[in-house]
């Protein structure tokens, strides 16, 4: 059973009360150990007798069972008689009950989540349908052709309900990450993300439309809250105001602005070339990833070539194939692509396929090569990471690793043929091609592990976590215990980047940074050596999902899902250039000469800014 840290403070703490008040020394003993185990919850006050009054709650449940299964069979009896007394209809000169339930065959079966659907929901006005489902996606169709028409993501674990709002323009979801979404039905992006539960979310509604009363006290308190919500808007309007005049100093001109808009849905992944530098790739929800060919080296040369890299075979094979990673090779001479059918596939950079790999039973979440190119790395739902031997002209798997029991999230290379993986199941794994079982794994987290880097030098790992926290592990000195733990977020972190400094790196002279990106729409820097944070940037006004150094490691770029990027000074932590776009940002990437930043947006377009370091 997985336990929120609530529930598991509140357990531990019943558990301490009860053995505290039993006679015996073998009682105490148990009591010490478990106070030395968790202090902070043996420390809380407990309810009295938490663990008997929840011990004597089974028995009164297994009572309401049996009342609720006597009046389940009274109401069968009741409606057993109703139908004998008026609900048969004649067919063809014979009798027969009328059946209330639908019957086969079916309309259209709508296939596409890769985990159990959990919920559905009509649109009020339109022929739409839309389901949510244990891989963390609502999926919208058409429910009378039967097509597929778009995944909504965002959410990081089961979707457990969904609701329209009266009129369709918009749809909320709520799920077992904690958290609820509120979604633009027009545009299909999520607009707001509530949080404040410390529970999972089981269910969501809107309220129905109230028609105005006479009674004044109602009056009155509607009047109160509009004056407290319009305070509560005037103060964020404000502070919105202030930021927005500021950027204007900093917001990219439209001419150093280049749009490339041929993808038909959101795109998730974008990715620079590290040889041919003209050359970047991006991977979109229209199951497709294309290769982009900038003229010159600013945004009014414009875009050359554009290569489409289908991942379906005609318009019918689409589904299921969103493209969700993608990387270049050290070489630069062939990309990998991952996508939602579980396949993974190479393209050399002229846009040809080159590689089917067929291995795994879920969706591809991170895709990595290791530094000789000759190995690739996958990692996905189905709980398993798969590392490719690339080198020849049939790609096959080298060794397919299968210790995580969850699904695995991120991976990265240590060196050519050790490399971390990470995991919902709370873990980090150090396996080792040629080893079956994993050298190390870590479980620090308390909560889902969302990615995995390691530092240029290759002997310290970041991980960061659902659980509000990055670690650092000293992978070369065998402690078990993180070199530090970073808790100064509020909410989740997504992503983790080393800077490109320090040992092992280009840049070795230069202080080696860690950069955290969260959900409480912060980015923060953090100092390794002393383990403290040295910069806080929070200009963002929703989660950060993607932060990047660039090459010198003297610039950090950030994007958040209210479609503002910011490029930091990472001296001064201080904003030098700014840009809003329409929708999420999902990913921003540095070119190789550091002339360049590209942003993927929900809305179908990458933007791709000109950038000229300050003197």
């Amino acid at each position: 059973m997985v336990l929120t840290d609530r529930q598991r403070t509140d357990l531990h703490a019943g558990i301490f009360e009860y053995l505290s008040n039993q006679k015996g020394d073998a009682f105490q003993r148990a009591a010490a150990a478990l106070k030395e185990a968790d202090p902070e919850a043996c420390q809380k006050p407990s309810s009295s007798n938490i663990l008997e009054k929840k011990w004597t709650a089974i028995p009164r449940l297994q009572k309401k069972v049996l009342e609720l299964e006597r009046a389940a069979a009274h109401s069968s009896k009741i409606h057993a008689h109703r139908m004998s007394a008026g609900g048969t209809c004649t067919d063809g000169g014979t009798n027969t009950t009328r059946r209330m339930l639908p019957r086969l065959p079916c309309s259209h079966t709508l296939q596409g989540h890769s985990g159990v659907v959990v919920t559905v929901q009509v649109h009020p006005v339109f022929t739409v349908v839309v389901s949510g489902s244990e891989d963390g996606t609502i999926k919208v169709w058409d429910h009378e052709s039967g097509d597929y028409v778009r995944t909504l993501k965002g959410h990081t674990n089961t979707i457990n309900s969904l609701d329209f709002t009266p009129t369709g323009s918009h749809l909320a979801s709520c799920s077992t990450d904690l958290s609820i979404k509120l979604w633009d039905f027009s545009t299909y992006t999520c607009i707001r993300t509530l949080r404040g539960h410390d529970h999972t979310i089981s269910c969501i509604r809107f309220l129905p439309r109230v028609a105005s009363t006479p009674n004044s006290g109602t009056k009155q308190h509607h009047h109160q809250q509009q004056q407290q919500h319009s305070t509560s808007t005037t103060t964020t309007n404000a502070e919105d105001s202030i930021v927005d005049q500021e950027d204007e100093l900093t917001k990219a001109a439209p001419d150093q602005v280049l749009e490339l808009k041929k993808h038909a849905s959101e795109v998730f992944m974008c990715a620079w070339n590290p040889v041919f530098t003209n050359l970047i790739a991006t991977g979109s929800g229209d199951a497709s990833a294309r290769i982009w060919e900038m003229n010159g080296t600013d945004a009014q040369a414009g875009c050359g070539a554009v290569r489409l890299l289908p991942h379906g075979s005609n318009v019918n094979d689409l589904k299921n194939k969103d493209v969700t990673t993608l990387e270049w090779s050290p070489d630069g001479m062939l990309l990998a692509t991952g996508s939602y059918d579980g396949i993974a596939r190479v393209w050399n950079r002229a846009g040809v396929l080159v590689h089917t790999l067929r291995g795994h039973q879920g969706p591809i979440f991170s895709l990595k090569w290791n530094r000789s190119g000759n190995f690739l790395l996958s990692g996905s739902y189905d709980k398993s990471t798969i590392v490719w031997d690339v080198s020849g002209s049939q790609g096959f798997v080298e060794q397919q690793f299968r210790d995580h029991y969850a699904p695995a999230l991120d991976v990265d290379w240590k060196d050519d043929t050790t490399f971390a993986s990470c995991s919902t199941d709370k873990t980090v794994n150090i396996c080792r091609v040629g080893v079956a079982r994993p050298l190390k794994t870590y479980m620090g987290h308390t909560d889902e592990v969302n990615a995995v880097k390691w530092d240029p030098s290759g002997t310290l790992l970041a991980s960061c976590s659902d659980d509000c926290t990055a670690k650092v592990w000293d992978v070369e000195s065998g402690r078990e215990e993180p070199l530090h733990d970073f808790k100064d977020h509020k909410q989740e972190i997504y992503t983790v980047k080393w800077s490109p400094t320090g040992p092992g790196s280009k840049n070795p002279n230069k202080e080696k940074m860690l950069a955290t990106a969260s959900f409480d729409g912060s980015v923060r820097l953090w100092d390794v050596v002393n383990g403290v944070c040295v910069r806080v940037l929070s200009r963002h006004r929703d989660s950060v999902y993607s932060v990047a150094f660039s090459p010198s490691g003297e610039y950090l770029a950030s994007g958040s899902l209210a479609g503002q990027l910011y490029i930091w000074d990472v001296r001064e932590g201080k904003p030098i250039k700014s840009f809003k776009g329409k929708g999420d940002i999902f990913e921003v990437a540095w070119n190789a000469e550091e002339t360049r930043v590209a942003a993927c947006f929900s809305s179908n377009v990458v933007s791709v800014i000109d950038f000229i370091p300050p003197k």
